[in-house]
Protein backbone atom coordinates (compact mmCIF):
# COMPACT_ATOMS: atom_id res chain seq x y z
CA UNK A 1 0.00 0.00 0.00
CA UNK A 2 1.27 3.32 -1.23
CA UNK A 3 1.71 5.80 1.76
CA UNK A 4 1.42 9.02 -0.39
CA UNK A 5 -0.34 9.05 -3.82
CA UNK A 6 -0.32 12.89 -6.18
CA UNK A 7 -3.74 12.68 -7.80
CA UNK A 8 -4.23 9.50 -9.35
CA UNK A 9 -0.74 9.61 -11.54
CA UNK A 10 2.01 9.15 -9.33
CA UNK A 11 2.77 6.42 -6.19
CA UNK A 12 4.79 8.60 -4.21
CA UNK A 13 6.82 6.42 -1.10
CA UNK A 14 9.74 8.33 1.17
CA UNK A 15 11.74 6.06 3.44
CA UNK A 16 14.76 6.96 6.04
CA UNK A 17 15.64 9.76 8.24
CA UNK A 18 18.45 12.18 8.69
CA UNK A 19 19.88 9.98 11.27
CA UNK A 20 19.86 6.69 9.27
CA UNK A 21 21.98 5.31 6.66
CA UNK A 22 20.21 6.53 3.74
CA UNK A 23 17.26 8.20 2.45
CA UNK A 24 14.82 7.42 -0.27
CA UNK A 25 12.25 7.62 -2.53
CA UNK A 26 10.08 4.84 -4.70
CA UNK A 27 8.16 6.18 -7.57
CA UNK A 28 5.15 4.10 -9.23
CA UNK A 29 2.93 4.08 -12.00
CA UNK A 30 5.67 5.93 -14.15
CA UNK A 31 5.50 5.83 -17.88
CA UNK A 32 8.19 3.85 -19.60
CA UNK A 33 10.55 6.24 -21.79
CA UNK A 34 10.70 8.77 -20.38
CA UNK A 35 13.56 11.05 -20.33
CA UNK A 36 14.95 10.56 -16.31
CA UNK A 37 15.93 13.71 -14.53
CA UNK A 38 18.76 13.24 -13.05
CA UNK A 39 20.68 16.53 -13.30
CA UNK A 40 17.48 18.35 -12.23
CA UNK A 41 17.01 16.59 -9.18
CA UNK A 42 20.82 16.68 -8.42
CA UNK A 43 20.13 20.21 -8.89
CA UNK A 44 17.19 20.29 -6.24
CA UNK A 45 19.43 17.66 -3.63
CA UNK A 46 22.11 20.20 -4.04
CA UNK A 47 20.05 22.97 -2.45
CA UNK A 48 19.33 20.88 1.02
CA UNK A 49 23.22 21.51 1.40
CA UNK A 50 23.56 23.38 4.87
CA UNK A 51 24.74 26.55 5.16
CA UNK A 52 27.50 27.92 7.70
CA UNK A 53 25.45 29.57 10.50
CA UNK A 54 24.92 28.86 13.84
CA UNK A 55 21.44 26.69 13.48
CA UNK A 56 22.58 24.45 10.20
CA UNK A 57 24.02 21.12 10.59
CA UNK A 58 27.55 20.59 10.64
CA UNK A 59 27.15 17.55 8.46
CA UNK A 60 29.12 17.49 5.44
CA UNK A 61 27.24 15.49 3.02
CA UNK A 62 27.44 15.00 -1.18
CA UNK A 63 23.95 13.97 -1.48
CA UNK A 64 23.98 12.00 -5.17
CA UNK A 65 21.16 10.21 -6.53
CA UNK A 66 21.37 6.52 -6.67
CA UNK A 67 18.88 5.02 -8.67
CA UNK A 68 18.19 1.38 -7.70
CA UNK A 69 15.53 0.22 -10.25
CA UNK A 70 12.95 1.62 -12.96
CA UNK A 71 15.46 3.59 -15.12
CA UNK A 72 17.43 2.07 -17.60
CA UNK A 73 20.42 3.78 -20.18
CA UNK A 74 18.93 7.49 -18.90
CA UNK A 75 15.22 6.51 -19.53
CA UNK A 76 12.48 5.16 -17.29
CA UNK A 77 11.37 1.49 -17.54
CA UNK A 78 7.81 1.53 -16.50
CA UNK A 79 8.59 -0.63 -13.10
CA UNK A 80 8.92 1.50 -10.17
CA UNK A 81 11.80 4.02 -9.74
CA UNK A 82 13.70 3.35 -6.51
CA UNK A 83 16.27 6.36 -5.71
CA UNK A 84 18.83 6.43 -2.51
CA UNK A 85 20.69 8.87 -1.11
CA UNK A 86 23.29 7.62 1.30
CA UNK A 87 23.56 9.38 4.88
CA UNK A 88 27.60 9.05 4.77
CA UNK A 89 28.26 11.72 7.88
CA UNK A 90 25.43 10.77 10.29
CA UNK A 91 26.24 9.87 13.76
CA UNK A 92 23.16 9.25 16.11
CA UNK A 93 24.45 10.29 19.00
CA UNK A 94 24.48 13.85 17.61
CA UNK A 95 20.58 13.75 17.82
CA UNK A 96 20.26 12.79 21.49
CA UNK A 97 19.78 16.37 22.74
CA UNK A 98 17.32 17.52 20.18
CA UNK A 99 15.55 14.26 19.91
CA UNK A 100 12.22 15.49 21.61
CA UNK A 101 12.79 18.84 20.91
CA UNK A 102 10.10 20.02 18.41
CA UNK A 103 11.68 21.94 15.04
CA UNK A 104 10.10 24.26 12.76
CA UNK A 105 10.62 22.87 9.32
CA UNK A 106 10.51 19.05 10.53
CA UNK A 107 7.41 17.00 10.20
CA UNK A 108 7.74 16.55 13.78
CA UNK A 109 6.61 19.97 14.80
CA UNK A 110 3.24 19.97 13.09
Amino acid sequence: MRSNKWDSFIGITTFGESHGPAIGVVLEDIKPGIDFPFKRIQQELNKRRPINGSYSSLRKEEDRIKVISGVLEGKTTGMPICILVDNTDFKTADYEKIKNIFRPGHGDYS
